[in-house]
């Protein structure tokens, strides 16, 4: 079953392993914490641990107590559609995070660029300021990311 539902979120089904003990997990995850970002979805039963050692520790709907203290994330509904909703909110999340990076340093080096140049008062800069803040805000409530 373990390998199955492996192969259908695709991942390697030899990399998938099933009937782990709790130190077992807890071993994994900080072995593949050393490599790189872990994320660690469970129910907290027995993997209470290895929720709280994840880089994300993501709590599935139905866990444990323990599921609220250790993970990062909690899942109210059940399934695995929020794990995918989750993922794909927090992309979207960090695309509106750099668009509006790069729209307000755009601003900042072309408003400073203008002023120092006098092609614009600096008190003209002052004043248009704001007006990228509230874009930089509006931009963000627009998006709805989750």
């Amino acid at each position: 079953m373990v390998r199955t539902i492996a192969k259908q979120v695709g991942i390697a089904p030899a990399a998938a392993r099933g009937a782990a003990t709790p130190e077992d997990k807890l071993e994994a995850v900080r072995e593949a914490a050393v490599k790189s970002t872990v994320v660690m979805v469970g129910d907290g039963v027995n993997d209470a641990a290895a929720l709280a050692a994840a880089t994300v520790g993501i709590g599935v709907h139905s866990g444990a107590e323990a599921t609220l203290a250790a993970a990062d994330v909690y899942l109210g509904r059940p399934g695995l559609q929020p794990v995918v909703d989750l993922l794909y909110g927090s992309r979207r999340t960090l695309g509106v995070i750099r668009r509006n990076l790069v729209f307000s340093l755009t601003y900042n080096l072309v408003a400073v660029t203008f002023a120092i140049t006098g092609y614009m008062s600096p008190l003209l800069a002052a004043i248009l300021m704001p007006l990228s803040s509230m874009t930089v805000v509006l931009s963000s409530y627009r998006a709805k990311t989750f």
